[in-house]
Parts: structure tokens; sequence; C-alpha cells
């Protein structure tokens, strides 16, 4: 098996300095094929190394994030290798995948990102164990797509689809995926069990173009909280989207009524995120259904944000957006 494998730093790249601050030491992520190769991960699989990136996850921007997208489209589309693994801090991840999965698409050979909650020197950290299910996954099951491998803290090894992660929580470094919708799970036996299908995608840009990313994004993404204060867009503000509470609610008062009304009257695209099509609604709903406000149904919010980031960024219209 050929494996291609992308070093970007990150956490899973990191080590203790001195001066006791974790950093990125020249050359230190490929400690990790080092290490897989004296554990038997890489037994028999072939490895061709990349870095395109060295930095820690939360100063990726809208220039890093495109290098990578074409770094990645150009030696998928160029290599012949059997499935690839990005190796990516976990602040970013989400960001990073889904702007992965709408930038590839679901059909070319399968892509699985791999990241740390702790530097691999840590015997709590969750890396081993996420690269380690990464090259299984790729092993066994024949799938194209973009994927994420990680474990919880509660050790169960997941497949998740690149397009349905959530934001980690504070303070945590679990990762879930929006409606507890994961791909797959393996079993104490080390049976994988798929839970879900995935429809087929197209990339939303031909990958014969350049891909970019607009930096920073003209998007203004709020989030539902106790005493928002709602009322400034931006000039060059081209989408709005509002995440709702987990209910698929907002505060419908008059400062967001307002905020509405103003995007309206801007042409600014008003979208609700978290939404969801197997919930009863509340009937706050009735109060911005007279808006022009859109509520996207099964996305997750970070996958919506990162569709209109890259239709904005590269002349698309904002009606490609919300394949899920």
């Amino acid at each position: 098996m050929k494996l291609g494998i992308i070093f970007t730093g990150g956490t899973i790249g990191c080590q203790l300095a001195d001066d006791g601050y974790l950093s990125l030491p020249e050359h230190a992520s490929y400690l990790l094929l080092q290490g897989a190769e004296k554990q038997g991960i890489l037994k028999g699989i072939t490895v061709i190394p990349s870095e395109p990136l060295h930095l820690f996850s939360e100063q990726m921007t809208g220039e890093s994030l495109s290098l990578l997208v074409n770094h990645m489209r150009q030696r998928i589309l160029t290599e012949d290798c059997d499935g690839w693994i990005l190796l990516h801090g976990s602040d970013t991840l989400a960001y990073t995948a889904a702007v992965l999965g709408y930038a590839l698409g679901t059909e070319l050979p399968p892509l699985v990102l791999v990241a740390s909650n702790e530097p691999l020197t840590n015997p709590a950290a969750n890396g081993w164990s996420n690269f380690a299910y990464a090259v299984r996954f790729l092993q066994e099951q024949a799938k194209t797509g973009v994927f994420v491998s990680h474990c919880n803290q509660d050790k169960i090894p997941v497949i998740h689809e690149a397009t349905r992660l959530l934001q980690q929580l504070p303070g945590s470094g679990d990762l879930y995926s929006f409606c507890d919708a994961v791909y797959g799970v393996y079993d104490t036996e080390g049976q994988f069990h798929q839970r879900k299908t995935i429809t087929p995608r197209k990339p939303l840009l031909p990958l014969s173009e350049p891909f970019q990313l607009l930096q920073p994004a003209p998007l203004l993404q709020l989030t539902a909280a106790v005493g928002n204060s709602l009322s400034y867009i931006p000039v060059d503000t081209k989408a709005i989207l509002y995440q709702c509470y987990h209910s698929g609610t907002v505060c419908t008062d008059s400062v967001f009524l307002s905020l509405a009304n103003t995007a309206a009257e801007r042409h600014i695209p008003f979208f609700l995120t978290g939404c969801r099509s197997d919930q009863t609604d509340y009937d706050t709903k009735k109060q911005w259904e007279t808006l022009s406000v859109k509520p996207l149904y099964d996305i997750a919010p970070i996958a919506a944000y990162c569709q209109l980031w890259i239709a904005v960024s590269n002349g698309l219209p904002i009606k490609a957006c919300f394949l899920v």
C-alpha cells in the first residue's frame, strides 16, 4: 500500500520546549513516522510525505488554507497513492475538514484527517490511536471522500464525515458530528460498523481551476447568546450566518428583527444554521418566517460557513451552496 502523508504542524507535531511552552521544532512532525513504524502501524506501507504548512492550527488563515487545498489537489491528482492522511491541529480541524470536503468532493481517493489532543510524548495523547485507525480505515475500507479519525475520552475509534464536524467545546478535546451522525465506529473487536452513507458530491470548484479563500472572509458569523448586540453589519459583508440554540431557536427581539431588516434592505442573504428538519418547530419561528431569513436544515454550522466562504471567494453563486 502506498500512503501519502501531509504534515501541517499542530499539537500532533509539537514538543515541549525548554522554556515550558509547546513549540514546533523543524522536522519534529516526522517523529510520528518513526513512532508509527516502531509500533507496526505502517508495516508493509510505503509512505510519501510532504509538509506544505508548519504552524499551530489556530494560526490557520484563508491564505494558508488555500495553499493547503491547492497542495492536496495537486498531490492527489498527480500521485498514485492508495490513500492520504493529513496531520492537523485540533483547534481548526473542523474548518479544514469541511473546506477539503467541499473542495475535493466525494469521488477522489480517500483522505483522512488526524489530530491529537496532546503532544505525542504525553501518554494521554489520542494522536497515536487516531493515526492508527486512520491507517486501518484506509487499508480495510474501499471508500472515497474526506474523513476524520478521532477517539474521544470514551476511547471509541470513530470515523467522521469531514463536512459534519462541530466546533469542539472549550476545554474539551472531544470531537462530535452534527446530530451525532458519525460515518462509522470501530467496536472492541476491531470491527468497523458503517452508520451512514454519503451522498455523492462533486467539488464545488472544478479541480482544474485555482482555489482561493478570501482573507478575511466577507461573512458575518454570529452565535445565539443572551444579551447579544447584533446591530452592526460590516460594509463588505456578503452573507450572514446566525447559529441557533441547540433546539433551532433564536431570540426574535427587536435587535434581531432590526438586524434581519437591515440585511434585507442591503440585499445580504441571512441564514440560520444549526436547524434540524426532524424537530418540531417552536412558535417563535413564526416571528422570523416573514423576514428574509432562511433556515439551513441538517447541515453543520461550520460546513455552511465553509461552503459560503468557498463560493464568495471563487465567484460562485450562493445558490450553489448548502450541500449536506
